[in-house]
């Protein structure tokens, strides 16, 4: 992804690249009740140790464009990186 090897790989986040937003949960209270919490920046995320994990949680979400993207600490900053179409590096 062309992030500098001192880059540490944390997880996999949900994005909203429309919003810019990240999933920081997803919780179904009763059946067929789904709530999700946003956030605008990478650091307040719910990290998912797997892909499949948060493609889960991508299938779910039908309102908006989401993808699963890939979180990197790099000390003060965190990098996130896209396979695809998405965007190929964003900072926050």
């Amino acid at each position: 992804m062309g992030f500098p090897e001192s880059c540490k790989f944390v997880g996999y986040v949900v994005h909203l690249p429309d919003s810019d937003e990240f999933v920081v949960s997803a919780s179904e209270p009763q059946p067929g009740v789904m709530f999700y919490e946003y956030a605008v920046t990478p650091g307040l995320a719910k990290v998912y140790p797997n892909f499949r994990s948060a493609l889960k949680v991508v299938d779910g979400i039908q309102k908006h464009r989401t993808v699963v993207a890939y979180l990197f600490d790099h000390g003060t900053q965190w990098l996130v990186g896209f396979q695809g179409g998405e965007a190929e590096r964003q900072t926050a």
